[in-house]
């Protein structure tokens, strides 16, 4: 780029941006050192061209990348279309890959596309695809390098449904790696888009679902379940009904009464999960509505044998899915039923390799630490915590205002034993 060449603002996310971070024409130009016609101009579209260093102050006082405020931030590639490519990244194709579970297979599909061949609208898709898939896998940071990616190219086609899809899943990212206001802030970001996307119920439903799940996280649930539920019914206008998405919904919504101990409508909605899930082929969807169907009865009665059929089926269907992803409510499910079962050994174990591979997620990681302290109190004999694993689970709750967990830490760590009574009636899902 030379020192002479004009740049072109692309006003609409100008405007986007600036009512977004809550600043006045008349701030921002004082910021800048320029006159208010000016930002006029830029904001209208009547003036698009600005040179480098007056693009880069505009984005320093917004806080956002160069690009990011460019009309076209990068060149617009206009290939072919790679037929293969269209169809391994279809909606049929994505239903048989999740009804399989087969993520690692399909991210070697993916990386045999060289994305510098395609035209910039198969990049973007290509990009995306990676992104989720990667996510899926718990990789993390290849997931942010290929949404980042995909966002710069969709903000260059003006694509705006999958920029709301490239949001939703960076939020969901932020999520689970622990920064709950960022991933907020992305949900919001997505929301000022809806307006422009043409499958907005789609998007929409996407939005309230990612609200709903990070309200979740943050043990919000009062105001996650309608989120959630909107979301849901926002999947049945859909003309083609997506029974993967409605699938994980049921279940993501059974959490939310499980967690609020409100079994039997958590027992109603795990049926429905089940179901959906059944009929989709959607394996891991199965095992976790029966994992979830066998707390439940545990949590009601504290009766082991009645459920034995549920975890016998949980685990055939588990074995079923693909290894790499963390199945961190499965586990959890499953820790509880064997150590109250008296299976002490196979629950230390467990319990043990839970810490263990969610380091890469903070949120789950601290949850992870949170059920290794129950069993530790449950079965010091069998198992014992290291104090620095509980500090760093305690800052995380602390910095989120995780009230329900900071409570059971600090029950926990007032006790030298709890009973098998003590673990269900405290134990925070």
């Amino acid at each position: 780029m030379t020192t002479n060449e004009l740049i072109e603002l692309d006003p609409q996310i100008l405007r986007e941006l600036l009512k977004e971070k809550e600043i006045s024409r008349q701030e921002f130009a004082q910021q800048l050192g320029i006159s208010t016609k000016t930002i006029q101009r830029w904001v209208n579209g009547t003036v698009r061209r600005v040179r480098p260093d007056t693009l880069g102050r505009v984005a320093q006082v917004l806080g956002v990348p160069p690009d990011r405020i460019r009309k076209s931030s990068i060149p617009l590639e206009l290939r072919p279309i790679n037929r293969v490519l269209e169809e391994i990244c279809s909606d049929a194709f994505m239903a048989r890959i999740r009804a399989m579970d087969d993520f690692p297979t399909y991210l070697k599909l993916l990386k045999t596309f060289n994305a510098q061949e395609l035209c910039s609208a198969q990049r973007l898709t290509l990009y995306l695809q990676l992104g989720s898939t990667t996510f899926f896998l718990g990789r993390i940071r290849a997931s942010r390098l290929y949404l980042d990616e995909a966002l710069k190219i969709a903000y260059s086609l003006n694509d705006t449904v999958k920029i709301i899809a490239i949001l939703s899943w960076s939020a969901l990212r932020e999520d689970f790696a622990g920064n709950s206001p960022e991933a907020m802030r992305m949900i919001e970001q997505a929301e000022q888009h809806l307006q422009y996307a043409k499958d907005s119920v789609t998007a929409r439903a996407d939005i309230l679902f990612r609200k709903g799940h990070v309200l979740y996280h943050n043990e919000r649930i009062e105001e996650a379940i309608p989120y959630i539920r909107d979301s849901i019914l926002l999947e049945y206008k859909h003309p083609t009904l997506n029974l993967f998405r409605l699938g994980m919904k049921y279940y993501h919504l059974s959490e939310c009464y499980i967690r609020q101990r409100n079994f039997s409508k958590a027992r109603a909605t795990l049926k429905k999960t089940f179901h959906i899930a059944e009929k989709s082929g959607w394996v891991r969807g199965q095992s976790y509505s029966h994992f979830g169907l066998g707390i439940i009865t545990i949590f009601e009665n504290g009766d082991c044998e009645t459920v034995r059929g549920n975890f016998a089926k949980a685990r055939v269907l588990r074995n079923h899915t693909t290894p790499e992803r963390i199945n961190t409510k499965a586990e959890q499910r499953e820790f509880i039923y064997l150590a109250i079962k008296g299976q002490l050994r196979e629950a230390r174990d467990l319990v043990a390799n839970h810490v263990r591979l969610n380091r890469r997620y903070i949120h789950f990681f601290a949850y992870s630490v949170l059920d290794a302290l129950f069993f530790a109190k449950f079965s010091p004999e069998t198992f014992s915590l290291r104090g620095s694993l509980i500090e760093r689970a305690t800052q995380y709750f602390e910095k989120n205002k995780l009230e329900n967990a900071l409570n059971a830490v600090k029950v926990l760590k007032s006790k030298e034993r709890i009973t098998k009574n003590e673990l269900l009636e405290l134990y925070v899902f």
